[in-house]
C-alpha cells in the first residue's frame, strides 16, 4: 500500500474533477490544467481548470482556461488536448471542442496565452482561435471520438497526433504544417 499525504494531493475547488493535460512550466511557474465540471460531480459541460505553483506543492487556483461558451466553436465541452510553447515562447493549447450541433461533434481548437499582451504570470486570459484547426477526415471514425491531440515540433515542422475509434479497433491520425 502507497501511504498518501493529503497535504499534497491537488483537489478542485467543487465538483468533478478529471484528468490533467497540458501542464507545463513556464517563466519560473508550474501549471496545472485539468478537465473540470464546476457545475456538478457529473462529466458534462467539461472546462480546462488552471492552477499554478511555485514548488508543486502549495497551488493557487486562477481562473478557467477555457470553458464551453454558447455562440463560440466548443458551446458544449473543452475536452481534453495539451500545451506547447510556441515559436513566439508563448503558451498555446491544443483541445478538442466539443459543440453536439455539429456532425461530427468534436473537432480540434486551439488557444493562445495573451501573456505577450499582459505579461500576467498566471497565464490568465487565453484566446481562443476563431475556427477549428482540424476536422474528422469523412468516413474516418467515430462520432464523438475525436480527441486528445497531442502538437510538438520537430526542426522547422508542427505535428499533431489525435485518437479516434473504428468499431473493433483505435485510430491514430495525424497531421503536419510547416512553420514559416
Amino acid at each position: 500500500m502507497i501511504a498518501i499525504d493529503r497535504n499534497i494531493i491537488f483537489l478542485p475547488p467543487e465538483h468533478l474533477m478529471n484528468e490533467p493535460h497540458g501542464s507545463k512550466f513556464f517563466n519560473g511557474q508550474y501549471h496545472l490544467f485539468y478537465q473540470h465540471n464546476p457545475q456538478i460531480q457529473y462529466w458534462n459541460h467539461i472546462h480546462w481548470s488552471h492552477a499554478v505553483s511555485s514548488d508543486l506543492v502549495r497551488w493557487r487556483d486562477v481562473p478557467f482556461v477555457l470553458s464551453p461558451e454558447k455562440g463560440d466553436i466548443a458551446p458544449d465541452c473543452c475536452w481534453s488536448g495539451g500545451t506547447v510553447i510556441d515559436d513566439e515562447g508563448v503558451p498555446v493549447i491544443s483541445y478538442a471542442a466539443g459543440d453536439k450541433r455539429q456532425d461530427p461533434d468534436q473537432s480540434l481548437a486551439m488557444a493562445r496565452s495573451s501573456f505577450l499582451v499582459d505579461g500576467n504570470n498566471d497565464l490568465i486570459d487565453w484566446i481562443k482561435y476563431s475556427h477549428y484547426v482540424a476536422t474528422l477526415p469523412e468516413g474516418v471514425g467515430l462520432r464523438g471520438n475525436f480527441r486528445d491531440p497531442f502538437v510538438w515540433k520537430e526542426e522547422s515542422m508542427w505535428y499533431m497526433l489525435v485518437t479516434t475509434s473504428i468499431p473493433g479497433r483505435g485510430k491514430r491520425l495525424g497531421c503536419r504544417e510547416r512553420v514559416r
